[in-house]
């Protein structure tokens, strides 16, 4: 089955919002593609989902959670700038085991969103867009991460809309 529970129990998602655009996003809007900045956002988001999961998860010192970078557009640049980031930083590395980092463009078609993010595994694997552009092997794991693209769009949505559940974990 391409979508199982059981494939995200020992899994943390993070989906930092514009990292690297730091607090002076609206007189330096590139700074996503500044090599500092963008280490410095990460390291400091990786150094503190670190810590935080030692302690809710009692991981004993020394062990390394592995790490998938995926950005999405912009944050496409940002995952390849913090890869580059991550191979410079022992620290990171000494806590992060990185297994793979996937940079992708935007839906830029209404139907190829359509069908990427609002349509079930079936439709999914035997759409003409997902075919031409995904290796069937990987159309899986291509559709779960359409998913997490869908939670965060709803989380945001949700969250700049009014408020959010007190109750959930984001």
């Amino acid at each position: 089955e391409p979508f199982q529970v059981d494939t995200f129990k020992d899994l943390i998602v993070v989906m930092p919002h514009q990292i690297g655009l730091g607090g002076t996003w609206g007189t330096q809007k590139q700074r996503w593609q500044q090599l500092d900045e963008v280490m410095l956002t990460g390291n400091t988001l990786l150094k503190a989902v670190y810590e935080q999961a030692k302690t809710k998860y009692s991981m004993e010192d020394g062990s390394r959670l592995k790490l998938y970078m995926t950005g999405h557009s912009q944050g496409g640049t940002s995952s390849v700038m913090y890869h580059y980031a991550y191979q410079g930083s022992q620290e990171i590395i000494d806590r992060y085991d990185l297994k793979v980092s996937v940079a992708s463009s935007g839906h830029y078609s209404s139907e190829v969103w359509a069908s990427a993010v609002l349509t079930d595994y079936t439709a999914y694997a035997a759409d003409a867009n997902m075919i031409a552009s995904v290796s069937s092997s990987l159309l899986p794991v291509s559709k779960k991460v359409q998913n997490v693209l869908l939670y965060h769009l709803l989380y945001t949505y949700k969250t700049s809309s009014g408020a959010y559940q007190e109750d959930i974990e984001y």
